[in-house]
């Protein structure tokens, strides 16, 4: 999603929504815009906090609340997300057996 460069700048990889964004809030929050466009400071505080909201809104494992990344397990009858080391625990008290498929 983003990448800072060697001058500390905060390079987003599609950004023209995102600076329409950055230029509405700062239309709402009165901050002047500069000569050359959105001032950079700005700029970095948007995307940090962008990255930080979608951070907590990454699902967590409800046991352990380690962060997901794709390899949750849903239980269908109470609906909870589990990572894979919770999951076995969950379904399979003593772990899953072996003769089952």
């Amino acid at each position: 999603m983003y990448r800072i460069d060697a001058q500390g700048r905060v390079i987003v990889d599609y950004w023209p929504p995102f600076r329409r964004a950055v230029e509405a809030a700062m239309k709402d929050l009165k901050i002047e815009m500069e000569p050359g466009g959105v001032p950079q400071n700005v700029w970095n505080i948007g995307v940090a906090t962008a990255v930080q909201y979608l951070e907590q809104q990454r699902p967590k494992c409800v046991e352990c609340e380690v962060p997901l990344h794709g390899n949750d397990i849903r239980c269908l009858d109470c609906r909870m997300v589990f990572c894979p080391g919770c999951a076995a625990r969950h379904f399979w008290p003593n772990g899953r057996p072996e003769n089952v498929r």
